[in-house]
């Protein structure tokens, strides 16, 4: 199968799938379109977005998420997905906006099977309607109990010893596609809470890339049997209150282990 990976950022787990990726025998990467130009809002809709935010999980919340943003990096070795393409011969693409009618050309001109998204917003249907086989998305979390949330901090705060990951399709509601596949992975408490999340991290892409190549292997077993989300629990950034729950949960878990 011919499979194109559309990213946002040319340091994220787009770069560790792909090297895992090249390694498989019944897919091959004939592409990977690079959006640089983020969600493609204008500026008043960001302004918009961002008030709505603030309105939510206040200003203290706020800024929290902007701090916690150094938790969910990439591993320092890893190599940007530009440079592998380079080093592999796959071709590179950029694109301004990813719900663009360049994106849908590229995807169409690649011949497309399978449209893999990682590390993205918001995707149109006119962008994964695309491919033969639609596109496929990897979430950090277990869905549909974990829908919109960021990876390790909500489990966390639920009182759960462990995380997990899920490859769904996507369709046009953020993390409500079908499920094809999805793992429970444990979680290793460290010292702190900021060094747990970034171990836990990191665990799940190497995890959830294991989990993308059995998916790409046996797409279509995966396909017939794919199972409807019930209804999810939504999440954002948390507010102060929250954290600071994350926080408690976190000493009692870890003094348990």
């Amino acid at each position: 199968m011919r499979v194109t990976i559309v990213c946002s950022s040319l340091n994220g787990s787009a770069s560790y799938h792909l090297e895992h990726l090249q390694k498989g025998e019944n897919s091959v990467v004939v592409g990977v379109i690079y959006n640089n130009g983020g969600a493609g809002w204008s500026r008043r809709k960001k302004v918009t977005r961002l008030f709505r935010k603030i309105r939510k999980i206040g200003f203290l919340g706020a800024l929290n998420g902007v701090r916690m943003r150094k938790w969910y990096v990439a591993p320092q070795a890893i190599t940007p997905i530009d440079g592998i393409c380079k080093e592999k011969s796959i071709p590179f693409y950029t694109v301004n906006k990813i719900n663009s009618s360049e994106t849908i050309t590229l995807l169409k001109e690649l011949k497309t099977d399978i449209g893999i998204s990682l590390g993205n917003g918001y995707i149109s249907s006119k962008v994964f309607d695309v491919p033969k086989k639609g596109f496929i998305n990897i979430h950090h979390e277990l869905l549909p109990a974990y829908q919109n949330a960021q990876s390790i901090i909500w489990s966390i705060y639920n009182g759960k010893r462990s995380t997990g990951y899920t490859i769904h399709k996507v369709n046009k509601k953020i993390d409500e596609g079908e499920i094809l596949f999805q793992e429970e992975v444990e979680i290793d408490f460290k010292t702190s809470l900021g060094e747990t999340v970034r171990h836990n991290y990191h665990k799940l892409w190497n995890s959830s890339a294991s989990g993308l190549s059995k998916v790409l292997g046996n797409y279509n077993f995966h396909l017939g049997n794919a199972r409807k989300q019930q209804k999810g629990e939504k999440y954002t950034t948390p507010s102060i209150r929250q954290y600071l729950r994350i926080v408690r949960q976190f000493k009692i878990l870890s003094q348990a282990e």
